[in-house]
């Protein structure tokens, strides 16, 4: 569920997992790399409708010509943008990006003991920390003014919820998909049963704004997630694969002889396993090489029930990328075999002297 590492290139990363934001981007990130990354957040805020708040760390009050406009067109699109004059923060570049509410981008590493989840959740909270102190940037919107919020963003399932609207100048409010038209303020308690984009709408005569807001609905007893990854050796990392959902059934497309990952960490369930597998930790990974096709059946039980899923995994053939991943695969493996052993002649001349 929650997914968080440091990115090797911030800019590529942000913009080669922009097609994975389904509801929300929360983004603290300095004025060089928002301009780079710009055209890809305005293709992306053309194409769907997410909640997407932006922190821009500067050393000055000052905004250049460029990034004005560019601040412009992003509001425009849906955008809310935040300016943070902060010189420490901006010296830090402890930027980082929240998609969705629980994946998480960091352009600088730090390392901590605590759990995945505790790390997302204490940047969602430093998040907000620091919109606070910032200054919103505003530009007119046919004078209709709206704040739209609600108390918690990250939820179980059925858990309630209360959502706040104040809208201003404007001769309708609705908000979708559930209270439909409403008056211009007020609060309203409701019940979200999975991840939700609530979306306020208010209009007059000339004007229409909308303002977005996600609410994440975390995993219950009666799900089974897993992550499946691919290895890139180009990156030499893992990547997520996005998975086609057709009958209850997972499918993933990866090349063949790449090296696929299946995690999970269900430590809080009564047992786990796979029909060929067998019994497995209830936290832990399987790591295989992919040729043609690899179907799975894992089995969870919980305190309350048996949850099945079955997950297939195709491999398409692509020579020159398996070509050169066997060669990359080699050289890092030669790499590795030569820093062991100059490890251990280094130690060696340690424990004589």
């Amino acid at each position: 569920m929650f997914k968080i590492y440091t990115a090797s290139d911030f800019v590529y990363e942000i913009e080669k997992n922009i097609s994975r934001f389904k509801f929300s981007l929360e983004l603290l990130i300095n004025e060089e790399d928002l301009i780079a990354v710009s055209k890809t957040l305005l293709e992306t805020l053309s194409d769907k409708e997410i909640d997407i708040e932006i922190i821009i760390a500067s050393g000055s009050k000052d905004q250049s010509m460029r990034i004005f406009n560019l601040i412009n067109r992003l509001t425009s699109c849906g955008a809310i943008v935040y300016w943070k004059t902060d010189a420490e923060l901006l010296k830090n570049q402890s930027f980082f990006l929240i998609y969705d509410k629980v994946n998480v981008i960091n352009k600088i590493f730090y390392s901590t003991d605590d759990s995945v989840e505790d790390q997302v959740r204490y940047l969602n909270d430093i998040f907000k920390t620091i919109r606070s102190s910032s200054e919103e940037v505003e530009f007119p919107q046919g004078d209709i003014k709206v704040n739209f919020s609600a108390d918690k963003t990250i939820i179980n399932k059925n858990e309630l919820v209360t959502i706040s609207w104040d809208v201003k100048d404007a001769s309708y409010v609705s908000i979708i998909p559930e209270l439909d038209e409403v008056e211009h303020q007020g609060t309203a308690k409701i019940k979200i049963k999975e991840d939700t984009l609530l979306q306020l709408k208010a209009q007059n005569k000339d004007h229409v704004l909308k303002k977005n807001f996600f609410v994440k609905v975390l995993l219950s007893d009666t799900d089974l997630e897993l992550d499946i990854d691919v290895f890139d050796p180009f990156l030499n990392e893992y990547i997520s694969l996005s998975p086609i959902i057709e009958n209850d059934i997972e499918r993933y497309v990866a090349f063949s002889d790449q090296k696929i990952k299946i995690s999970w960490d269900f430590s809080t369930k009564k047992s786990f396993k796979e029909a060929k597998l067998g019994d497995l930790e209830l936290k832990g990974n399987h790591i295989f090489k992919l040729k043609k096709k690899k179907i799975f059946l894992f089995e969870l039980n919980t305190n309350h029930e048996k949850i099945l899923k079955r997950i297939e995994i195709v491999g398409i053939k692509d020579d020159k990328i398996s070509k050169q991943a066997k060669k990359i695969e080699l050289e890092n493996k030669e790499k590795n075999e030569k820093d062991s052993l100059l490890s251990r002649v280094v130690n060696f001349f340690k424990e004589l002297i």
